[in-house]
């Protein structure tokens, strides 16, 4: 799992791993499995882009096969989309509330369409990270820059 700045850990002053830190800690936990047949490793999404000769899709799943829930019933785009509190990171990650409206009216609107349509703009950067180190002033969408800090070189 990636440490993400988020939710509860947003204020958190924890230190960024480096690319060599999580190829060691994966390292160390397949070769855990291949000899105990245990723990199974699966790579979170954003994760899965250290090894890029094994994707065929885009590793993140934001909206395309995952989402966040809000305690107040909020859909979110993404389930790290939260700041200190529990509050969404902006309107961007907030799809609708699930107390107002029809899931599937949320899932058929222009808004999570256009997700769809752009998920592989930035492919194999976490959306989430994107958002929060952009570094394209220019940018009208950060989470869509090349700007995860552990695939930026």
């Amino acid at each position: 799992m990636r440490i993400f700045s988020s939710g509860r850990n947003a204020m958190s002053n924890v230190e960024t791993l480096t690319k060599s830190d999580y190829y060691e800690i994966i390292t160390f936990l397949k070769a855990l499995e291949k000899k105990h047949s245990f723990p199974e490793v699966k790579l979170q999404c954003a994760l899965k882009n250290l090894y890029p000769e094994s994707l065929i899709n885009n590793p993140c799943d934001a909206v395309v096969n995952s989402f966040g829930l809000g305690w107040d019933g909020l859909l979110l785009a993404s389930p790290w989309a939260v700041k200190n509190g529990g509050i969404v990171l902006s309107n961007k990650w907030s799809l609708g509330h699930l107390n107002k409206n029809k899931l599937s009216s949320i899932l058929n609107s222009p808004k999570v369409n256009d997700f769809i349509q752009t998920a592989d703009n930035n492919f194999g950067h976490c959306k989430i990270f994107a958002y929060t180190n952009h570094c394209n002033n220019r940018s009208t969408n950060k989470m869509l820059d090349n700007s995860d800090p552990l695939y930026v070189d």
